[in-house]
């Protein structure tokens, strides 16, 4: 078997990365309404101001989710029915300006939307294809 088709098939990584994104268990509520992130392998408190700031562990799925789909090959492998498509989706809700000013996607976030239609793009438009 091979590793296109573990990650596809066997595994299918971009179903386990939508959990990640939605319910990071690198982020926590305390009773007292304060927020902590897991940073640095510590648990710090965070002023809810800085909650949109992406941590290296937030960024992982991130990029993950950015690479298996700007991947052509992965593309023609991934078959991408309703369902998938549905869960998919529902990560749209977490694309942001600022988290698009943080992640460092790499050729930037234009490279991808351009190879596929031949010109760069801003990034609503990049965040509009993505999800398409």
């Amino acid at each position: 078997m091979s590793v296109l088709s573990r990650i596809t098939d066997t595994h299918d990584y971009l179903m386990l990365i939508i959990p990640l994104i939605e319910n990071p268990p690198w982020t926590r509520r305390l009773d007292k309404g304060k927020w902590q992130k897991l940073i640095d392998l510590k648990w710090t408190n965070v002023p809810p101001i800085d909650l949109l700031k992406v941590t290296k562990l937030e960024g992982q799925p991130w990029i993950t989710l950015y690479h298996l789909i700007a991947k052509t090959i992965f593309r023609e492998r991934y078959h991408l029915n309703t369902f998938r498509k549905g869960q998919l989706l529902r990560v749209r809700k977490y694309i942001n300006e600022m988290m698009l000013d943080q992640l460092p996607f790499p050729g930037g976030y234009s490279t991808v939307y351009g190879r596929a239609h031949g010109h760069e793009c801003s990034r609503a438009e990049f965040s509009r294809w993505w999800w398409e």
